[in-house]
């Protein structure tokens, strides 16, 4: 995933702001969620799933990165059309 496909999907939810990323094992896979508030409940927006570890420990580094500056877009963005 580019950070622009990233980007992409955080903005289709545009009344959650995804603070964290986080991964976890499922079915011998490991599955990478964005999570974050929304009107006092917790949100899980899943991302991807990769076959390894090493893969999902990549790509959460990868998104970790990225949020940062997605969300100061995001909020721009939402700021313009407001």
């Amino acid at each position: 995933m580019t950070p622009v496909e990233f980007k992409e999907r955080l903005s289709r939810w545009p009344g959650t702001s995804f603070m964290h990323i986080e991964w976890e094992l499922h079915n011998n896979q490991y599955e990478i969620y964005a999570t974050g508030d929304c009107h006092f409940t917790r949100s899980r927006l899943f991302l991807c799933r990769v076959p390894t570890e090493r893969q999902s420990r990549t790509l959460t580094s990868n998104f970790r990165e990225w949020l940062p500056r997605i969300n100061r877009i995001l909020r721009k963005e939402k700021k313009k059309y407001s």
